[in-house]
């Protein structure tokens, strides 16, 4: 439920603190190493996808199960 623009069905500052608590923590090891990887993948990835649907255009893909 939203009153005068603000939630009330969740404690907000409450939320915040959470956060604010969670994100000074920081990150893990794992966690970096996880982030360095993707940053390191993502300009291959982003090449990949910016032409995968340009045949897609000419035949729609409408099959109920691809399988058949």
């Amino acid at each position: 439920m939203v009153e005068n623009h603000q939630p009330r069905t969740i404690d907000v500052e409450g939320l915040y603190r959470e956060v604010r608590t969670f994100c000074a923590k920081g990150l893990t090891d794992e966690q970096r190493a996880h982030a360095d990887f993707l940053r390191k993948i993502k300009p291959y990835v982003q090449a990949w996808y910016s032409t995968w649907h340009e045949t897609m255009l000419d035949h729609p893909f409408y099959r109920v199960n691809s399988r058949t």
